[in-house]
């Protein structure tokens, strides 16, 4: 076993300007204080048991990452207690180890959410956009925002723009976006503006968003954006309200007056398929067929019908396509 550097035993002597309650205070300070004793009797514990001293630092500068989001150098450096130079160093991926000491400080400091730091500001603007794809004007969100601030002014370009905003106005802007989304937008000329700009820069609407929506790196779930036209629910494609059988009735007739789509067998199929892979619901079972029945607003028997005529076309197409092969090799 290796020399122990913690070998020397301390009395309970206090040492003026050591470096309490590490381990470097107990072993080149020499304080055998009430914060310092401890530690070196731990880490003569540690060294006893054939124990290292030392972590790993990845998970550490992957914490210092995260707090530095909303905290500065020194307020790490103030809640941790550990020195600017050994933060830097795990920071930059200088050093690989950190004692165990320095990695529990770190590890225990949270991040600061004072309403003045400043945050990522990607959450916010996607909760802008979603509204927008709504059909809400800027001036209805700058109002219902204000509102959350105590009628102070909102700059919207401001939002859009810029990487970080403080936590404060994240704080409104998600206050707002959970009142507006559970309500419908007026149909005015403005809106319908809104909703005509979101759509062309194919922004996600609030369904295609659920706890991932401050994750810079997550992407919206397009399949989750129902068809306007109620009595489809058919997913659509990125930066359209209907989806496409619905767009192409409409460019035919011009209207959706009297269409059901899902009285059309293989949509009624695909919309049921879609269920079944969402919910986890088994479509080959009565049980998940009853759930997905109820969810589509169809009995068990028009499901049924569908799903047998759907089986019986696929096995007649197989079977001639088995033809067609065994035709073709005599």
């Amino acid at each position: 076993m290796a020399d122990n550097p913690t070998s020397t035993r301390r009395r309970r002597t206090f040492v003026e300007g050591a470096r309490h309650g590490t381990l470097t205070g107990y072993t080149k300070d020499g304080c055998g204080c009430d914060k310092c004793l401890p530690v070196g009797t731990k880490a003569r514990k540690m060294h006893h048991l054939g124990m290292s001293l030392k972590a790993d630092a990845t998970p550490l500068r992957k914490h210092i990452k995260e707090l530095r989001r909303t905290m500065s150098l020194q307020d790490l450096i103030d809640h941790s207690g550990v020195s600017r130079i050994t933060i830097l160093k795990i920071q930059q991926g200088k050093q690989a180890a950190a004692l165990r000491s320095t990695a529990e400080k770190i590890l225990a400091v949270t991040p600061m959410i004072g309403k003045g730091v400043r945050i990522n500001a990607t959450g916010s603007q996607r909760r802008v956009q979603a509204l927008t794809a709504m059909g809400w004007t800027n001036d209805e969100m700058r109002a219902r925002i204000g509102q959350q601030q105590g009628n102070t002014a909102t700059n919207l370009t401001h939002i859009m723009r810029k990487p970080q905003i403080t936590v404060a106005l994240a704080d409104a802007i998600r206050a707002a976006y959970e009142e507006m989304r559970a309500q419908k937008p007026p149909m005015e000329y403005g809106n319908r503006r809104a909703k005509a700009r979101a759509q062309r820069r194919k922004w996600a609407p609030p369904a295609a968003w659920e706890e991932n929506i401050d994750d810079p790196a997550a992407k919206p779930d397009w399949e989750a954006v129902l068809c306007e036209f109620v009595e489809c629910g058919r997913p659509v494609k990125p930066g359209r309200p209907h989806c496409g059988p619905c767009e192409t009735r409409l460019t035919d007739h011009g209207t959706l007056d009297s269409y059901a789509p899902l009285k059309n067998g293989a949509a009624l199929v695909e919309n049921a398929q879609f269920v079944s892979h969402a919910e986890g619901w088994p479509l080959n079972q009565e049980a998940g067929q009853m759930l997905i029945a109820k969810r589509l607003g169809v009995s068990l028997t028009t499901l049924s019908k569908a799903l047998n005529r759907q089986a019986k076309q696929e096995h007649e197409r197989q079977a001639e396509v088995l033809a067609t092969v065994a035709g073709a090799g005599k």
